[in-house]
């Protein structure tokens, strides 16, 4: 029931928007279940009616015997006890003889011709039922089916707008082959949980307490026996529904590892085949899916054995059953209809088993849903946010320190850039420049210090405002798998078709957009895959264009073109900065020689500060990186 109730729990707040069909799939399974214990009755008045009297009970010679065997002397519970199943017998009767009078022109009596009216009544009488039944069936199926998979389209989609709220950190310290698993994967088995087993949860339970009624009604010593093997049918589903859960957890940690392999070979496909690594990638790939395979195969025996032993010990019960009824005398009519309910009591028992080893693993990927639910983003807007449209005056970076955890990445950073100035910002990899800008971008927040727009501190702004205002072209450039008039549009949603066209003209983009087969309508490929590392480039600068941000961010823009692309691309990137503020972080030092400011960053502290020209001639660490780059110094 603990997992039941924790997929119940996660699953509530989705499946209470689709109440009237949920209720419909409920009402339907109660209905199914009705229809079930219905038909132990109509197995019953048939055959009572058909048989002659004297073979209505079955008669054995060890049965007289014990019945000549002298009654225990009554007590007060023995009393109560018969008084009780007089009670139910004389109820019994009554409600079979009124329903008899209903019913008995309809239906076939032994000894009593046989006419069409009663031909109609039987065939009407077994298939109706079965209709009525099929019918309630279906209905709670499917309903329950249609909520589940609109649940599902609202999980997946609040999963993922979940997953892009969340702060760059959590991305940071988070696999992608684990976000993708829980992203389809998991999805996919509470789909499964709720769409088919959440319908079995409600027929099958309700139709086991509507057989048990119905057969305690017809004879309740006979139940009573059934039901001394529930215990016994029970344990094999809870002990192998937990071996199921073990092994599904195995089996997610190592698909995890899988997704996450997969995707890393095939985005650097370029070093695998480079350094020959086929072999090896594929050696840890085939490592991983024999642990799955092993993990699922564990599963599989668990499945497996539930409904054999449920099988050997109902098979069992059956059989004591049997010789029960000798015994005591039990009419063929009770007999036929009890047992009817013995195969209508252990049948959804069989299901049930399967159903509880199916919440075991929704209740494992219902845990892990539910953890990236409860993830929280460390940005947040504050509960009133100050407007912020313009940069009028400067930006402001006063006493900026930040760290990961207990290492320190940028230490006491000050910094004044006057609006429509360009600052460049040079170190070796690790000082911290990255850091620097994303901060500005705030997707951290400082540990300590401030950065301001115009004595605004950025904190007390929107989020949304603040990137508003800043345009970023960097050397990883992300181009859409969708049209190129998309991939340049996505920088400011709502631009007209001209706007983008004229946006790609002033990044030099538009005359080999025009060369391609569709122009600007032509599909881009996953990751840009059918352009040039310069064509993906401009592209990038386009969707800085169509944004008109003030603040432009430069992130090794051209770090990773030749001389030629390198060349177009700064034209285009040189207007781009045209009455903007620009800061422009390069490993390539000849890309600040136009900056106005040049900070150089070591061990996340400004250690170098001033023009180009006055950094080459202090030969300090800037000038020593010069240097090494063959840049003269006068």
């Amino acid at each position: 029931m603990s997992h039941l109730a924790s997929i119940l729990r996660f699953a509530w707040p989705y499946l209470r928007q689709y109440k009237l069909r949920l209720t419909v799939a409920i009402l339907a399974g109660i209905l199914f279940a009705a229809s079930n214990a219905s038909f132990l009755f109509i197995v019953k008045v048939t055959i009572a009616r058909i048989l002659p009297p004297d073979q209505q009970q079955i008669m054995v010679s060890s049965s007289s015997s014990v019945a000549t065997v002298q009654a225990e002397p009554p007590t007060p519970i023995n009393g109560f006890i018969n008084r009780v199943e007089q009670d139910a017998q004389r109820l019994k009767e009554r409600v079979l003889e009124e329903g008899s009078q209903v019913i008995d022109p309809w239906l076939p009596r032994h000894s009593r011709p046989l006419d069409v009216k009663q031909i109609i009544g039987v065939l009407f009488f077994f298939a109706f039922f079965a209709a009525l039944r099929s019918s309630f069936s279906y209905i709670s199926s499917y309903c329950m089916t249609w909520v589940s998979a609109h649940f599902i389209t609202d999980l997946r989609t609040d999963l993922l707008q979940k997953l892009y709220s969340l702060s760059l950190d959590f991305h940071q310290r988070s696999q992608v082959g684990d976000l993708t698993n829980r992203a389809v994967a998991d999805t996919q088995t509470l789909y499964n949980s709720i769409g088919t087993v959440f319908a079995d949860l409600i027929k099958e339970p309700a139709t086991i307490l509507a057989v048990l009624v119905a057969s305690i009604f017809i004879d309740w010593h006979l139940t009573f026996l059934a039901l001394v093997v529930l215990p016994a049918c029970m344990a094999p589903i809870i002990i192998l529904g937990n071996k199921v859960r073990r092994a599904v957890g195995k089996t997610v940690s190592a698909s995890v590892a899988q997704s996450n392999l997969m995707i890393e070979s095939l985005s650097g496909i370029r070093v695998v085949k480079a350094y020959r690594l086929e072999k090896e990638n594929a050696r840890r790939f085939r490592e991983h899916s024999e642990s799955i395979i092993h993990h699922n195969i564990k599963q599989a025996q668990a499945e497996g054995l539930i409904n054999p032993s449920i099988e050997i010990i109902s098979s069992t019960a059956f059989a004591f059953l049997i010789l029960y009824v000798v015994w005591q005398n039990i009419s063929l009519a009770d007999m036929s209809s009890v047992m009817m309910g013995v195969i209508f009591f252990f049948a959804p028992i069989r299901r049930l088993g399967r159903v509880h080893v199916v919440l075991q693993a929704g209740s494992v990927s219902a845990h892990r849903l539910e953890t990236i639910m409860k993830e929280n983003p460390t940005v947040l807007d504050p509960p009133v946010p100050q407007p912020l449209t313009r940069i009028d005056k400067n930006i402001q970076i006063e006493d900026l320190s930040f760290s990961y955890g207990p290492t320190p990445v940028l230490q006491r950073i000050n910094l004044l850039i006057p609006k429509g100035s360009s600052l460049g910002i040079a170190g070796e990899s690790g000082s911290g420049k990255s850091t620097l800008v994303n901060l500005l971008l705030r997707f951290y927040d400082p540990t300590s210090g401030v950065i301001r727009i115009d004595d605004r501190d950025i904190r007390q702004t929107a989020q949304a405002d603040l990137l508003r205002l800043i345009a970023m072209v960097s050397q990883e450039i992300v181009i859409f798998d969708t049209t190129i008039a998309e991939n340049i549009g996505w920088g400011r949603p709502g631009a007209t078709e001209s706007e983008i066209q004229e946006a790609a003209r002033r990044a030099h983009a538009d005359e080999f957009i025009q060369q391609l087969p569709e122009g600007y309508q032509t599909r881009t490929g996953e990751r840009g895959v059918t352009l040039s590392g310069g064509q993906r480039q401009r592209i990038a600068i386009a969707r800085a264009f169509i944004r008109n941000a003030p603040i432009l961010i430069l992130d090794e823009a051209t770090a990773s073109l030749d001389s030629q692309s390198e060349s177009e691309v700064q034209t285009a990137i040189d207007e781009l900065a045209e009455n903007r503020t620009v800061i422009t972080i390069a490993h390539r030092l000849s890309t600040l020689s136009q900056c106005d400011q040049v900070v150089v960053l070591e061990r996340g502290q400004i250690i170098e500060q001033g023009s180009y020209q006055q950094l080459l001639k202090q030969s300090g660490p800037f000038a020593r990186m010069a240097g090494r780059q063959g840049i003269l110094i006068p």
